[in-house]
């Protein structure tokens, strides 16, 4: 569930290849705490066209399996769960801090330390939040993770990210071939009914390697979100 209040969409903050991310004026550690403190936070999208061509949606099976072990279980549910309300306000909303911290198990206080505010505090230290005056800018996509974090990961999660990346090192045509059919799967898929949450495994059981799977699925679910909103 997405909870949310005046459910106006809101600017959203961008960047280019050639500029640093550029929000309002840095803001304090005390102003930050304050907002990270509030029961009703603004989120927007945070634009980056680099990362957004590379990297993974918040919610694709990559992030689970590989960004979990950086920003941890909490962290990594609220982006999900910020990112999915992105789909209906694609503008940005303004998000019902202690209804969301207790659907997903987490308690909220207006204590610096609640365990909320530390999740989002984590989210803000790896990169995948900032804060703008009033709110907070947070990634849809995440990039891949960094060979400083790979470094510290489990060996066997090592391998599987080297296994991992197996689809998107292959042949230039094939590439290019692979990423076409993952592309008119996932449309089919959601043409046919099927729930966008399932249609990244859906394309990998299709034989999609699966770093293209993850990739294409949540483009194609969010170019349809897009669509079904502008239409309305």
């Amino acid at each position: 569930m997405i909870n949310t209040v005046k459910t106006k969409n809101m600017p959203s903050i961008g960047t280019s290849r050639n500029t640093v991310i550029s929000l309002h004026a840095p803001r304090t550690t005390h102003s930050t705490q304050a907002l990270l403190s509030s029961k009703k936070l603004v989120v927007v999208p945070w634009h980056d066209p680099v990362v957004e061509e590379i990297g993974f949606d918040a919610r694709s099976r990559y992030v689970e399996l590989f960004w979990l072990n950086v920003l941890g279980p909490s962290a990594t549910w609220i982006l999900r769960r910020i990112a999915a309300g992105f789909d209906t306000y694609p503008g940005g909303y303004e998000l019902d801090v202690p209804a969301t911290a207790a659907a997903i198990g987490l308690a909220f206080s207006d204590r610096p330390n609640n365990p909320f505010t530390r999740s989002m505090r984590r989210c803000m230290w790896f990169g995948v939040a900032q804060p703008m005056q009033g709110g907070l800018a947070v990634r849809r996509t995440l990039p891949p993770v960094s060979q400083h974090h790979l470094a510290r990961m489990p060996h066997e999660l090592r391998r599987l990210h080297e296994s991992w990346l197996i689809g998107a090192e292959i042949d230039a045509d094939n590439n290019q071939y692979q990423f076409n059919r993952a592309t008119a799967l996932a449309q089919v898929l959601i043409e046919s009914g099927e729930e966008p949450s399932l249609i990244e495994t859906q394309l990998t059981r299709l034989d999609v390697p699966a770093g293209i799977a993850a990739r294409v699925s949540w483009a194609v679910v969010d170019r349809n979100a897009t669509t079904a909103h502008n239409s309305a």
